[in-house]
């Protein structure tokens, strides 16, 4: 009936979330620099893609939030940025530190 519908909703949007972030995340690493401004642009397609997901009722966009975080961080606070992650991997975050770092 209508919990088996809605536990395959939440089921589907939950897959559906994980995949889509981790394909945003994976984009995202491929880029080589990222310069003050595309690190501003990223952040607000990170926020932009993080409302609707939220608006849809998607259960996890930490991931998300963690990248936008490590784009908008100040470069002397980038440490402290990269502790506070707990969502994504040691490497995605070490990569993403690397890149913006490039930049400079």
């Amino acid at each position: 009936g209508d919990t088996e519908r809605q536990a395959f909703m939440t089921l589907w949007l939950s897959k559906i979330t994980i995949a889509v972030i981790d394909v945003f995340v994976s984009r995202i690493l491929t880029i080589p620099v990222l310069s003050p401004s595309g690190c501003a642009q990223l952040g607000c397609d990170i926020s932009y893609l993080a409302s609707i997901l939220k608006t849809l009722g998607a259960p996890d966009t930490t991931k998300l939030e963690e990248i936008q975080l490590l784009l908008e961080a100040k470069e002397e606070d980038m440490p402290q940025a990269c502790v506070s992650c707990q969502a994504l991997d040691r490497g995605s975050i070490d990569k993403l530190s690397r890149k913006r770092r490039a930049w400079h």
